[in-house]
């Protein structure tokens, strides 16, 4: 019998997660963390665990790859700019709430980090002063009065 992509898309998601990833994927709500994390996401050629496209950051469960496997991985997402965050299965399920702490934690992090970074952009782009009276001036980022 052949599936079309959504039923072998709900089939994947169904059976071959770990207790650790469906035991994170219940920790990875939104009301918990404060982002939306996605189930098996691609990144160029290869799906991470989880995964917020908004804060562009991934949570990987390990254990169920070899060790270069992994680190290929780990850099094929740096690569496109996704930051990293790897947990042990045994993390995952002997200290769940440490673990969606450190999470919620980076995705303040990150969130606050990308808000800055939006600021500046549009400060750069329109030319206007900050709250002090400085403007920035032009490509070089420096201040002037």
């Amino acid at each position: 019998m052949l599936m079309n992509q959504h039923q072998a898309r709900r089939a994947l998601g169904r059976g071959w997660h770990s207790a650790a990833e469906r035991s994170l994927k219940s920790l990875l709500q939104p009301w918990a963390v404060g982002h939306r994390f996605r189930p098996q996401v691609r990144i160029g050629a290869h799906r991470a665990d989880f995964a917020c496209p908004r804060l562009k950051l991934v949570v990987e469960v390990a254990g169920h790859r070899s060790l270069r496997a992994q680190a290929l991985r780990e850099a094929a997402f740096r690569k496109e700019g996704w930051q990293v965050l790897r947990y042990s299965a045994h993390e995952v399920v002997e200290g769940p709430e440490d673990v969606c702490w450190a999470i919620a934690y980076e995705c303040e992090r990150r969130s606050q980090m990308m808000r800055r970074r939006a600021a500046w952009r549009r400060v750069e782009r329109t030319g206007t002063r900050d709250h002090d009276g400085w403007r920035v001036s032009g490509q070089t980022g420096l201040l002037a009065a």
